[in-house]
This record gives structure tokens, C-alpha cells and sequence, in this order.
């Protein structure tokens, strides 16, 4: 039985916990990651997952949010309430958003532990590995996974999924930047209150003059 260190890639892609999270974002978006190790002086202390992308509170997906808002018009009367709000998230740490519990592999590990894991674990891709020291050397992806499985045909589907996400994604986001704007619920209740009385003073004004016409 082949043990982990014999399919890892030993490459210990990794941020640390006073990375901005935008630039961690990225990183996982440019590797096509699901998860991120956090390192500090060369050990394992987290991993930025999925779950850890959500805004505390909500139900916003970050990376998502950081590109929505990104490119998307502002107001401008509303503009400096809404990016201050935004300029805060921008300048979050990953250290304030990823927690201490985290899963690994050791490098001395049977395939068969990765594999248990990764199964439990669906949404975290790529597994970290470390030596016996907690060492962070490198990780193990699905692609690796399912290739020592033998299922190349279900891996290429799954990278086509991934891409057909990530493309309908920027298509509605591309449509979404080209048809709306954002601005404060403040500002929209004006703009109703003043619609309603130019309706009102434009019934008025087609009612006089239907009136003059009558009288002549």
C-alpha cells in the first residue's frame, strides 16, 4: 500500500495569519482551491476553508461578495457609506477568520487514511500534509486522490463542473453590473415618494387642461 508521502505534491502552498484575505481569496481561486493551509514559522496552525468564508452573521459568501461589489456601480451621494463598510472587509486578516481546528495527513499516512479523510472531509481540497514535526510539506488533491484510485474519467468530470460554475458565475455577474446599481434604502424611498408626487402632479396637470377644454 502506497503511503501519502509517494502521491503528495510537495509544494506547501500556504498563507500565513496576518495574510490579507483578499490576497488568500485569490490564491485559492488561481490554484482552483476549497481550502488553504495557514502556516506560521514553517508549522500547520489552521486551514481556511469554505465555511470560514462566510461573513459572520450572514449568509454571504465572501469571494463571491468581494467580486460582486468589486466592479459594481455605486451611487455616488452613497458611495463613501457604502466602501467604508467595504474598505473593512477588504482589510480583514485570515487570522481573524480561520479557526484553530483543522485536519492533516502525515506523510507517513496509508493512502487509505487520505482517503477516509477526504471522504469525510468532501468540501476540503487540497489535504494538507506535515512530517511528525507538524511541519507543513506539501498536500494532497483530489486530482491525486483519484488518480490513485484509478477514476480519471470522473476527475476530468469534475473539473468541468468546476469550470461550468465558475463560468455561469461570471455571466451573472457581468449582467449583474450592467443592469443594476447600488444605492441606500434611504435614497430609493425618495425616489418612490418623488415618483408618486410626479404622478400626482401630472394627473392633475392632464385634469386641468381636459377641463379647459371642456369649458370652451
Amino acid at each position: 500500500m502506497k503511503i501519502v508521502s509517494e502521491v503528495m505534491t510537495r509544494d506547501a502552498v500556504s498563507v500565513d495569519p496576518n495574510t490579507s484575505l483578499v490576497e488568500a481569496v485569490n490564491l485559492l481561486v488561481e490554484k482552483d482551491f476549497t481550502a488553504l493551509p495557514v502556516s506560521q514559522g514553517g508549522y500547520l496552525v489552521g486551514l481556511l476553508t469554505q465555511p470560514d468564508l462566510i461573513i459572520k452573521g450572514t449568509s454571504v459568501h465572501l469571494p463571491t461578495f468581494m467580486k460582486l461589489f468589486k466592479n459594481l456601480k455605486l451611487h455616488k451621494k452613497d458611495a463613501s457609506l457604502i466602501k467604508g463598510d467595504f474598505a473593512k472587509i477588504m482589510q480583514a486578516k485570515v487570522g481573524d477568520v480561520v479557526g484553530r481546528n483543522f485536519i492533516s495527513v502525515k506523510e507517513t499516512d496509508s493512502m487509505f487514511v487520505a482517503t477516509d479523510l477526504f471522504a469525510q472531509n468532501y468540501g476540503v481540497n487540497p489535504m494538507p500534509v506535515v512530517d511528525d514535526n507538524g511541519m507543513l510539506t506539501g498536500y494532497i488533491d483530489k486530482y491525486r486522490m483519484l488518480k490513485f484510485l484509478g477514476e480519471r474519467e470522473v476527475d476530468a468530470n469534475l473539473v468541468s463542473d468546476q469550470r461550468q460554475i465558475e463560468q455561469s458565475m461570471n455571466n451573472f455577474l457581468s449582467n449583474f453590473y450592467k443592469r443594476f446599481m447600488l444605492v441606500s434604502k434611504r435614497r430609493v424611498r425618495l425616489w418612490i415618494v418623488a415618483s408618486i408626487f410626479f404622478s400626482i402632479v401630472g394627473f392633475c396637470v392632464a385634469f386641468l387642461i381636459i377641463l379647459r377644454i371642456n369649458s370652451r
